[in-house]
């Protein structure tokens, strides 16, 4: 029996020393009761040069119970195995405890706790030796002792444990919870008056003979205790646990199912390959390896296909798989990320960071980056290199990071610095693919009773042809076992038929994507999705349940790529059955086009009249911007989450069909403003002349830029953001300035005043004269002289006429006009004006700036 229950306490023992690290094990080292005094001794003298004295007397009473059961154990352990384990956990957590004066109370706290509930065990120190039921009770104390260790060390040796000790200690109060129970409920066994009496008593009958009763129920009970707290804590831990998991995943955007299912998938190409990769250098200085350098490790193949994935994403599932894996970062993100109304890159970049530099040790794996769009893997690949690896380092957090991915011409730039692994050159990994070959050659040899030349041919052919692509080999020997007869089989191998890449192999051959019949069915899908009712509709109908329901996600890729799939599907090759089907796809855009532009004919048949496609375009566009409006009333009104689930975050859309982000959407409102800008290019010249006046731009400064370079002047005239796009009335300073003629005489006769405004610094005579204009000089002096017997050129425009310095030569012959000394009249007409506008440089004469 000593044998048996000798087992059982190394079990316990062994499970213990497994979840301790290296370092651990060699800091708990020669622990004993007198180390563990110096200890309680130097942090009780640290205390007090803070004057945080916190009565450290009060864990006696915990450090008596803890000599008991070394002396207990003892009897069936030999304590150098031990005594390390029972006296270490506690120096350790009071060395880090002792940093933070609030942590060692309530670290006090639980230890008395503990100590309570092993007050009676002084009773049982004669009787441990001859009851066997007594030593099951004290495996199960020993048992509990180490789960308390291991869930104090849990807390206190996470890096940075100060950051998250409210969600630690949290998590532990809870782990401690069900260990307090099981103590008391023993305590309460053995408490027994009786049963204590025959311990000082052993002689008195009745009270042995009771105390015989009491300890061949104790098994029992002690399993009713096992069963009953685990299954109530179970019970309580599951639910809440499933409760914030649950609300992580939704504000998270990640499915559990989803992510579990990627995380369970197993390939079984073959169930040794890629074991080689283990033994590869640069894999065992990275696994191994304790410097900088050796923390990041690029695993990389050959390009191959593209994805739609962000780094937004993967933080998503990162932060998520932390969350399964530990209780403490679950609460912590899950206060975390209910404080925040939304959750930003950087609210996700922080909680990441956070959460896995709270372990000691931390494996980053990132698959695919290079599938990743636009600049997502550049955010992903600087965030781990440059912010997540430089906190693990302050953290003390020991983290590596694995990234596999394809060479696209980013991540291997982006990478560069760092040991790489490449597997379409590693000899191995080609041996893993040839390796596989055969195995499949060898059925279908078998098959279509090949000869053994023939069945290494094809073996050489494929894997060399693989370019290092399990894929490729998988995909051209699944398509080739599939051939019903040795024909087929043999005209497969054909060289105009035989896969040269993995897209011939996997899109063709194998059959698993029929472009033309993709895009007829895409057309006909997407045609009479825009025409169904909820689109068709008077605008004033209530469309909030098609709203609610999710019928408009589909809208984004429906408006943007009905016509690429209509244009496919007619220019398709030869088909089994074409007429019906085109004609269906023809069918199907008539009446999408009908039912967008009234304009359009019933007894129209010509889809794909420029006219016509052009007026379905601007409809369909006019729709989805309706659609959107509605879409975001409701979005204001809904309080349930479930409006968020249908159509997701909030993305702030071009209404533009053609532009690129018209699906995916800008960061803010601000930024689509911004975007905006670039459609409508609002910033026009104030030069009717000028083509800018009517094609503008996106900005104020490009169009500053642009008057600097063709409209420079002595007075800057300020660009202006016109409330309506339209081009309004005439200004009697553009046209002077723009050298218009008929159009400064057709002001003049609507009323103009030709002196200008009296608040205007520039008068129009200045305009004309500054941009060289002599005619309209001679126009207006001649007018106003005439208006005013007495009345000539004020000194303030005589003054900027006189500054001019390279004057026309039409304008020099008349430039006495502007003091005054002829009353000739004005003979200019419009030929005069036309002709001599059309003398001059784009804008107006060079020669008359300053």
């Amino acid at each position: 029996m000593a044998s048996n229950q000798q087992t059982s306490f190394e079990r316990s023992l062994d499970l213990f020393r497994r979840e301790l690290s290296d370092t651990q094990i060699k800091q708990m080292d020669g622990a004993n009761q007198k180390t563990l005094n110096d200890t309680i001794q130097a942090t009780q003298n640290i205390l007090g040069r803070r004057n945080d004295l916190c009565k450290l007397t009060r864990i006696q009473k915990f450090l008596h119970a803890m000599e008991h059961v070394e002396k207990l154990v003892s009897i069936f352990l030999n304590a150098s195995e031990f005594v390390a384990f029972v006296w270490g956990p506690i120096k350790l957590a009071l060395m880090v405890a002792t940093t933070w004066t609030d942590a060692i109370r309530q670290l006090i706290d639980a230890y008395e706790e503990i100590a309570e509930a092993l007050g009676n065990l002084a009773f049982f120190h004669t009787l441990i030796q001859s009851r066997d039921h007594l030593k099951l009770v004290l495996e199960d104390y020993f048992s509990d002792i180490l789960r308390f260790h291991r869930c104090v060390l849990d807390v206190f040796s996470r890096p940075e444990w100060k950051r998250i000790f409210k969600w630690a200690w949290g998590s532990f109060r809870r782990e401690v919870k069900p260990i307090l129970e099981s103590l008391k409920r023993k305590q309460a066994l053995l408490s027994d008056d009786k049963l204590q009496s025959h311990a000082i008593l052993k002689e008195v009958q009745d009270s042995d003979q009771y105390a015989k009763s009491q300890f061949s129920n104790l098994r029992t009970n002690l399993e009713d205790i096992r069963s009953t707290l685990a299954s109530e804590q179970l019970q309580s831990k599951t639910l809440q646990a499933q409760e914030m998991k649950t609300y992580l995943e939704g504000r998270l955007d990640v499915s559990k199912s989803r992510t579990d299912l990627q995380l369970e998938s197993q390939d079984t190409v073959l169930e040794n390959s890629g074991n080689w990769i283990f033994s590869d250098p640069h894999f065992k200085c990275w696994e191994g390896g304790n410097s900088q350098d050796s923390r990041v490790l690029f695993l990389n193949g050959s390009p191959g296909s593209a994805a739609r994935r962000t780094a937004r994403s993967m933080l998503q599932h990162v932060v998520m798989q932390l969350v399964n894996a530990d209780e403490t970062i679950m609460r912590f993100a899950y206060e975390r990320l209910s404080t925040l109304e939304s959750t930003e890159l950087a609210d996700l970049k922080k909680l990441a960071n956070d959460s896995l530099t709270s372990r000691p040790r931390a494996l980053l794996v990132l698959d695919g980056l290079d599938e990743a769009i636009d600049n997502e893997p550049e955010i992903s690949i600087n965030w781990c290199l440059n912010e997540l690896l430089a906190v693990a380092r302050s953290c003390c957090c020991d983290l590596k990071i694995l990234i596999c991915g394809q060479r696209d011409g980013r991540l291997d730039v982006l990478l560069a610095p760092h040991p790489q692994i490449r597997l379409d050159i590693a000899g191995d990994h080609h041996k893993d693919i040839e390796q596989f070959t055969k195995g499949q050659a060898a059925h279908i040899r078998a098959r279509f009773l090949l000869t053994k030349e023939e069945e290494e041919s094809l073996v050489l052919r494929i894997s060399s042809a693989s370019q290092g692509m399990f894929l490729y080999a998988r995909v051209v020997l699944d398509n080739l076992a599939s051939m019903d007869s040795i024909q087929e089989f043999e005209d497969e191998l054909e060289s105009g038929t035989f896969p040269k890449d993995l897209d011939q192999a996997y899109l063709f051959r194998s059959g698993t994507v029929n472009l033309s019949q993709e895009h007829i069915d895409m057309a006909l899908f997407c045609c009479r999705y825009l025409s169904s009712r909820p689109f068709t509709t008077s605008r004033s109908q209530n469309i909030s349940a098609d709203i609610h329901s999710g019928y408009f996600g589909f809208l984004d890729y429906a408006a943007a790529n009905y016509a690429i799939h209509i244009q496919k599907a007619e220019g398709s090759e030869v088909l089994t059955d074409p007429c019906s089907k085109l004609e269906g796809v023809k069918a199907a855009a008539l009446v999408l086009a009908k039912a967008n532009c009234k304009e359009v004919a019933v007894q129209t048949e010509q889809t794909d009249d420029p006219k016509s496609l052009g007026c379905l375009g601007l409809s369909i566009q006019d729709n989805v911007l309706v659609v959107r409006t509605l879409i975001g009333q409701q979005r204001k009104k809904s309080e349930t989450a479930l409006f968020g689930t249908t159509e997701g975050p909030v993305r702030h859309k071009c209404h533009k069909i053609q532009c690129s982000k018209f699906a995916t959407g800008c960061p803010s409102e601000s930024a689509l403003k911004e975007h905006s800008e670039v459609h409508e290019r609002p910033f026009r010249c104030p030069h009717t002349d000028c083509f800018a006046h009517r094609v503008g731009y996106a900005s104020l400064q490009r169009l500053a830029s642009h008057d600097e370079t063709f409209h420079q002047s002595v007075s800057r005239v300020k660009a202006f953001f016109p409330a309506d796009l339209k081009t309004g009335k005439g200004n009697l300073y553009e046209a002077c300035k723009a050298g218009d003629l008929d159009e400064v005489k057709r002001l003049h006769r609507e009323g103009a005043n030709l002196k200008g405004a009296s608040t205007k610094v520039v008068t129009p005579l200045c305009a004309a004269a500054e941009a060289g204009h002599g005619l309209i000089c001679k126009y207006l002096t001649f007018k106003e002289s005439n208006g005013c017997s007495d009345q000539r050129i004020s000194s303030r425009d005589l003054g900027m006429l006189s500054s001019q310095r390279q004057w026309p030569r039409r304008f020099q012959s008349s430039k006495k006009h502007f003091t005054g000394d002829s009353r000739e009249p004005f003979t200019g007409t419009e030929h005069d004006s036309g002709r001599e506008r059309a003398k001059r440089p784009f804008g107006r004469d060079r020669a008359g700036s300053r």
